[in-house]
């Protein structure tokens, strides 16, 4: 099993221990939107606020394989890839939907670490009756800017054309 697989299923376990400690401490209605200030402005009772939890999560676990479907049956004009046509070409594209998959993975696990944080932050400002904490919430929010700058930069380099060999 790969480390991307097995972070991807310890960071959703994570998530189910998290939403079951918080089940029964959870207010009937929760604040599901904050404001700049980490102030909340939009409510929904608990269990449509776990559903939607749990549906992002789903959602992230299966962008990887709809990724690398996509990349073998969709035309390759509505692919973009940098250098489509040596990626794209027929003896590479299941190396090419193996790679895409493989960063698709680690893309999905970045963007669950952070779901599973702001969601932390929302379970405790809503028991604990506070604003969410918007400087942590900012910082968690640049972090995940430079994990996606980083993560592009490596697909970029990934799909270059290798130099030939002399």
């Amino acid at each position: 099993m790969k480390i991307t697989s097995s972070l991807q299923i310890a960071l959703v376990a994570v998530a189910g221990v998290q939403i079951s400690y918080f089940w029964g401490l959870m207010p009937p209605m929760m604040a599901s939107h904050f404001g700049a200030g980490g102030q909340p402005n939009g409510w929904m009772n608990k269990e449509s606020f776990v559903a939607i939890y749990v549906m992002v999560l789903a959602l992230l676990n299966v962008i990887p394989l709809i990724g690398a479907i996509i990349i073998k049956k969709v035309p390759r004009s509505m692919i973009n890839l940098p250098n489509k046509e040596y990626w794209l070409a027929p003896e590479r594209i299941d190396r090419t939907a193996g790679m895409f998959m493989s960063y698709m993975e680690v893309f999905s696990a970045g963007i669950t670490a952070f779901m599973v944080f702001v969601f932390q932050l929302a379970f405790r400002a809503n028991i604990e009756k506070t604003a969410m904490d918007s400087m942590v919430m900012f910082i968690a929010i640049g972090a995940l800017v430079a994990f996606s700058i980083a993560w592009s930069i490596m697909m970029i380099l990934a799909f270059r054309v290798p130099k030939a060999r002399a």
